[in-house]
């Protein structure tokens, strides 16, 4: 009990650390934070290796999808393996075909078995990653077919917990910043990652609140 209670206190602890850090360097960012958003994951710091495999491949079937779509079609994809259990092995023992008849595209499907591939080849290795900087992990990432930088970004958000990740060109990023800020035009990814610098070292955590400003 004094274990989850220490870590209860840690979260509230820097959670107000990083919405003072907000309240002092952009008063407007914090004016549109819901004090009841949800801005840590409990177990992204734990995950294994093989969870990690799992969440990018999570990330590459819900690319450029809504969170219904994505979550559907994520969905069928795991009725495929046993005990919905997803390794490199099995991946590689379907075809672009089989996994395209769970409704992704075929460049999707591509990008699971290339991304499969090159961990069973240790291209990609998931083992001490936390260990790597975020441009050494992109850099690794970004080998697989069909895997960007948005990928990358939101891999080390949600897997990686990483804490000051920003992804310019991410569209709902951009129309918070146009609602927050009260412009007339959304702005491009130049001027989005211009804006985010303030936000740092906590951008991940302004991310969050943007996009939580956005769907509600």
């Amino acid at each position: 009990m004094a274990i989850i209670a220490f870590r209860i206190y840690a979260v509230k602890t820097m959670k107000r650390k990083i919405l003072d850090h907000f309240k002092e360097n952009d008063p407007k960012l914090f004016g549109v934070i819901d004090e009841d958003i949800r801005l840590f994951s409990t177990d992204a710091k734990d995950k294994t290796p093989t969870e990690l495999f799992q969440s990018l491949c999570r990330s590459i079937v819900g690319q450029q999808l809504s969170g219904r779509a994505a979550e559907s079609i994520h969905n069928r994809f795991l009725e495929l393996f046993p005990r919905k259990y997803v390794t490199p092995k099995k991946i590689i023992e379907f075809s672009e075909h089989d996994l395209r008849n769970v409704g992704m595209s075929y460049g999707k499907a591509r990008a699971l078995r290339d991304h499969a591939q090159k961990v069973l080849d240790k291209s990609v290795v998931y083992k001490n990653i936390r260990e790597k900087t975020d441009e050494e992990v992109k850099d690794m990432l970004l080998q697989i077919k069909g895997v960007g930088p948005w990928t990358c970004e939101m891999f080390l958000m949600f897997s990686l917990a990483r804490e000051d990740v920003f992804s310019p060109k991410d569209l709902g990023l951009q129309k918070g910043i146009q609602r927050v800020y009260g412009l007339k035009n959304r702005p491009n990814e130049i001027e989005a990652e211009k804006i985010s610098k303030k936000w740092s070292p906590y951008r991940t955590y302004a991310s969050i609140i943007l996009w939580h400003h956005v769907d509600t």
